[in-house]
Parts: structure tokens; sequence; C-alpha cells
């Protein structure tokens, strides 16, 4: 298989964490400064010459940490060593303040988001898991896509859900189908994982079928 017909992604932490990160083991002992030693360390692992994407995994505590880490991914970028940028965990309004203050544009903001997590709330936290970020995305030509797209983080049984089941029943697919596509028709991005083959080839096959207008809104209400 060649290099050029798989997307490779990868992300690197933002030191010193903000939020549910402020422990995480990858920035013990390191900050900001460190941001391009991480860069060398995922290219080194993969060993790989360049990324497709590189995502700045989550904020910094300190908005200037945060934009040191983001100006040394724009160095690797005109290097040639990523091929986009992007963001995780972004809200609307930390969105806003990236665009006005970066030379390159981030391709992508990847944020958690499915049916029944969508809606900002005390519990789902400031970390852009709503609409409001999902539309601000659109309008300033940022993708977004979703990590736990099937509603994982949410604790939320999105697979079980009655409405799930009959939306999915119509189109005669999967629970998991109808929650992708979904997300697709927002339109957005999505990302998944798992190891069984049979699952794997149903996530693939999503662009078969469309939700009405209707389907859409009831799964939005959830």
């Amino acid at each position: 298989l060649s290099r050029n017909k798989v997307f490779v992604t990868t992300k690197i932490p933002c030191c010193k964490p903000f939020g549910p990160w402020h422990n995480h083991p990858s920035c013990v002992g390191a900050t900001s400064a460190n941001a391009s030693q991480f860069i060398d360390a995922a290219l080194d692992q993969l060993q790989l010459e360049y990324v497709d994407l590189l995502l700045l995994h989550w904020p910094c505590a300190e908005w200037e940490d945060t934009m040191a880490s983001y100006t040394a991914m724009e160095t690797a970028y005109h290097a040639g060593r990523i091929r986009a940028i992007g963001v995780s965990n972004f809200n609307a309004t930390l969105m806003q303040k990236l665009l006005q203050s970066v030379e390159v544009k981030p391709a992508v903001n990847q944020i958690g988001f499915s049916i029944g997590g969508h809606t900002a709330t005390p519990k789902s936290g400031p970390f852009g898991r709503d609409d409001a970020t999902r539309e601000f995305c659109a309008a300033n030509g940022v993708w977004f896509q979703a990590y736990s797209p099937l509603g994982g983080i949410t604790h939320i049984d999105v697979l079980g859900n009655p409405k799930v089941e009959a939306v999915a029943a119509v189109h005669n697919v999967s629970t998991a189908q109808v929650a992708l596509r979904w997300v697709a028709q927002q339109p957005g991005l999505f990302v998944t994982s798992g190891e069984n083959p049979e699952y794997l080839q149903e996530d693939m096959h999503i662009f078969g079928f469309n939700l009405t207008d209707n389907e859409m809104q009831t799964l939005a209400s959830i």
C-alpha cells in the first residue's frame, strides 16, 4: 500500500493543559516550548516524513501557550511535515479567537458530537460539544469532525434508543449506521473505531441512504 493512499492523522498535547487534561502524562515536565519536540516524536514514532493532519489535542490553560504550540505546528506545516493543521476540543469562542490570531487556518476542529450529545451543558463542559461550535465552524470554513459519534462519552444509549431503532428499521440499516449518517448529514466528518470486521464494514457503508428532515429533527431531539 503506497503512502499516498493512506490519510494519517495524529495529535500533540498542549502543555500546560486545560480542564480535564491538567494531569495528562504527556505534559509532565513539559510546556508549550516542547511542541516542536512533540511533532518530532510523533513523526519518529510513525516512521513518516509527514502526516496529513496534525491536531492540537486540547487548548492550553493559558492562551499564550496555545498560540506557541499552534505556531510550532505552522512552522512544521511550512516545512512540509504537516499537510494540514487542526485542533480538538475548541469551543466556538476559542475558535473565533484562534482564527483572529493564526497565519494558517485550521482545517478541522475535532469535537465530541453525537445524537444525544450536541447541546452545551455543565456536564459536557466548554469543549465545543455543541451545535453552536459546529455552526461556527461551518460559517468559517473549518470542518468539524465528531469523535465519539456513537455517543460513548455522553453515557446515553444511542444505539438502543427506540427513536434511533425506528429510523434504522425504516432504512433497513443498523442503529450505528443511523447515528453516523446523522453526523455526516450535518454535514460533518467523524472518526470511530472497532475490532469487529462486520461493524467496520457497516461504518463505511452509510452513504446508500439519506435521512429525511423530519428524521434528522427527531434524532436531534434525543
